[in-house]
């Protein structure tokens, strides 16, 4: 029988991460596979292993004394699970719940395709779980950006069909064990700390022949945002000025990265612009710790390697 380990990353999150595991430990197995759970504690305030300890005794916590960013926290459980000799694992945002029967409908995709190196669900709002959040995934060439398929949108059942993908969200991503093993691929890279760090392991995995695929059938429900739209300065903006920093710069690596040489003459330009009018939009606001970090981004995804 196949194992599958699942990665929970918390940060500070308790109030979500304890009704996600909530839905976790009875999701269905169809007796085809085992699991094992594995959250991180990436360098919260107060340690969670108390209260998972308490109401999940089976559930293995592992703390990082600080916050490692979704990248290095994720690479925590992996290393461990691998450790484990599990089959497969699974990424699973701590703000998401799951249907029951979501990583049954995963296996079963990916357990008889062996050039498929890892598989994601649909993916709604937990708000209203008829608005799409990522229901697949988009690449530019052109432009080296990425987009989310379907976000904000009415699920009517327009993207249903099992179909090959550019790259998965590390929302919610279906890993085999012997991917993250191959050297060519590896685990996930903890230059980009959060965000890009999927798409960019995607496009490792890619280059090395494996196949990405969005499975439909298989759904989970994502509150979006939660470990980086906290309270801050009011003048700044709900979002924290170190989340415009990181998406920023990641956005850039990403494009020197995995854009083809011939389209850089227009995703270079492209990136530019795009950061001089987020520098704009700043000015206008008056919000200065985030046109602050708009310059280090620029900085660092530009004369730095990630």
């Amino acid at each position: 029988m196949k194992s599958i380990g699942i990665v929970l990353v918390d940060w500070n999150g308790e109030e979500v991460t304890i009704p996600c595991l909530e839905h976790l430990v009875v999701i269905e197995t169809g007796d085809l596979f085992t699991f094992r759970i594995v959250v991180v504690d990436n360098g919260s305030d107060v340690p969670i292993a108390p209260t998972v300890n308490s109401r999940f005794p089976d559930v293995v916590v592992l703390r990082s004394p600080s916050n490692l960013g979704f990248a290095g926290g994720n690479n925590i459980g992996i290393r461990y699970l691998l450790q484990q000799n599990v089959d497969l694992i699974l990424l699973l945002n701590n703000d998401t719940i799951a249907e029951k029967e979501f990583l049954l409908q995963l296996f079963r995709y990916i357990d008889d395709k062996p050039s498929v190196a890892a598989v994601q669900p649909r993916i709604n709002f937990l708000h209203d779980r008829n608005m799409i959040w990522n229901a697949g995934t988009i690449f530019n060439p052109l432009l080296g950006t990425t987009l989310t398929r379907g976000y904000g949108a009415s699920d009517k059942g327009q993207f249903s069909k099992p179909e090959k993908m550019p790259w998965l969200t590390g929302c919610c991503m279906l890993i085999r064990a012997s991917v993250l093993k191959d050297p060519d691929v590896g685990l996930l890279n903890e230059r980009y700390q959060t965000y890009y760090e999927d798409a960019y392991w995607s496009m490792r995995a890619r280059k090395k022949g494996y196949e990405l695929h969005y499975v439909p059938t298989a759904r989970i429900f994502h509150i979006a945002g939660f470990s980086v739209n906290r309270k801050g300065d009011p003048k700044e903006g709900p979002k924290d000025p170190l989340v415009v920093r990181l998406h920023t710069r990641n956005r850039i690596w990403f494009m020197r990265t995995c854009t083809p040489f011939l389209f850089k003459p227009f995703a270079y330009p492209y990136h530019i612009l795009y950061i001089l009018s987020m520098a704009a939009f700043y000015v206008l606001r008056g919000r200065k710790k985030k046109l602050s970090m708009v310059g280090k981004a620029f900085r660092e995804g530009f004369f730095q390697t990630p």
